[in-house]
């Protein structure tokens, strides 16, 4: 998708707004300030060559003028915008398509952290994160026994993430396990966060999303 933006809509300017669908979360404003804080340490961030040569390596059909193009690629504060209102969290974001494409994912994953991280008491936050590695491992359980087959399966979760350490235990456990024939007949395929599949050695999987065909679309 950032290939196509690049290649064919490169002046296409896109607007997006973030919109909680939970009705009864409402932020603070500790917690938008630690957002905004993590925001400005996101718009640090740049491609490294070592990066980029990982990238090429697994996904051979990007463009050679794409590749090039993410070396220069860093994101913008300036289009991004993060306030409080009413509760409400009001983060938005305006820019070429071709710049801002890559900012839902990273920006989903800060929201959803840092409201766990704030929202709960240190001992509540210790109890969900214990009980989400004994689901994991009941889930691995379940296929393993045969209890459960669901064919080849991804792991799509980082714009709801719980953290990224979660993440990350959460991907290893279903490679390790694949790798140890221990999901039946079920078959872990990889994870859509090229990072983690970079660190794992699993394959780097997507989809084209929906926003794909409403950018194209309009």
């Amino acid at each position: 998708m950032g290939q196509v933006a690049f290649s064919q809509f490169s002046s296409t300017i896109t607007t997006w707004r973030y919109k909680c669908r939970n009705k009864d979360i409402s932020f603070t404003q500790a917690m938008c300030d630690e957002i905004n804080h993590q925001i400005d340490l996101y718009c640090k961030l740049s491609f490294s060559k070592e990066e980029l040569a990982q990238l090429k390596a697994r996904i051979p059909w990007l463009s050679q003028s794409y590749i090039q193009y993410l070396r220069l690629w860093h994101p913008l504060r300036d289009q991004i915008t993060c306030e409080l209102l009413n509760g409400k969290l009001n983060l938005w974001s305006e820019g070429p398509w071709c710049q801002t494409i890559y900012y839902e994912i990273p920006l989903l994953a800060i929201v959803n952290e840092v409201y766990f991280e704030y929202a709960y008491p240190a001992d509540e936050y210790k109890k969900l994160e214990a009980s989400l590695y004994k689901r994991l491992d009941e889930k691995i359980e379940s296929l393993d026994s045969g209890k459960y087959v669901i064919g080849a399966f991804s792991e799509f979760g980082m714009r709801r993430r719980f953290s990224a350490k979660t993440q990350y235990d959460i991907i290893k456990a279903f490679t390790d396990a694949q790798r140890n024939g221990k999901l039946g007949a079920s078959t872990f395929v990889g994870t859509s966060n090229v990072y983690l599949a970079c660190q794992l050695g699993v394959k780097a999987v997507g989809t084209m999303a929906h926003e794909a065909v409403e950018v194209v679309g309009q």
